[in-house]
């Protein structure tokens, strides 16, 4: 037990969302949990463009409203589309974050928000090896909102860096992506994505 090994158990670490401060894992000690939560690919597919998938939890079904997070990774050669969506009731704090390798090229890609929750660019520890330690971005985008809530990110490589910004719209069961070349239409409740080429 020790710093170290809490951090790398603690949400915070994780490419996920984290509702409320709390834990998705309840951890006691070195090598025991208490309640923790149980994940599922709902869905994936794709075509010769983008590739897609759908995950979600059940780990914070016991806070009030039981919220649900599932998150949408949909990649293609030239971005990669991060769209969170946490169904329930209730108002909580949504932590949203995204880990970026340190040898990432920095100058080969940008990252833009989706949703209403403002970017915050942090720096955290990356222990690829024991006892080294490097230091990474994390992306984080926090909001206090009224359940349902969508958001997320998008990262945009070469020719699309500096693109005009994408839009999400989502009205509590369906969430729609809009980028530059692609429409990304996505039912939270069915699992059910759909994936159009723009003009």
């Amino acid at each position: 037990d020790g710093p170290v090994r809490r951090h790398l158990r603690s949400t915070a670490a994780h490419n996920t969302v984290q509702l409320d401060g709390a834990e998705l894992l309840e951890a006691w000690s070195s090598f025991r949990s208490g309640r923790r939560g149980r994940a599922q690919v709902r869905a994936r597919g794709g075509d010769a463009r983008i590739a897609w998938l759908v995950a979600a939890h059940d780990g914070y079904a016991w806070l009030p409203g039981a919220p649900r997070p599932q998150r949408l990774w949909a990649a293609s050669a030239d971005a990669l589309w991060v769209i969170d969506a946490v169904t329930g009731g209730g108002v909580h704090r949504v932590e949203s974050r995204l880990h970026l390798h340190p040898d990432a090229p920095a100058d080969r890609f940008d990252v833009v928000a989706l949703g209403d929750a403002p970017l915050r660019r942090e720096s955290a520890p990356l222990h690829e090896r024991f006892g080294e330690t490097r230091a990474m971005a994390r992306l984080v985008c926090e909001t206090e909102t009224l359940l349902p809530w969508a958001g997320g990110f998008v990262l945009r490589f070469g020719a699309r860096i500096g693109a005009p910004l994408p839009s999400l719209a989502f009205d509590g069961t369906s969430a729609r992506l809009r980028a530059t070349g692609v429409s990304i239409a996505w039912n939270v409740a069915t699992a059910d994505v759909s994936v159009q080429s723009m003009g």
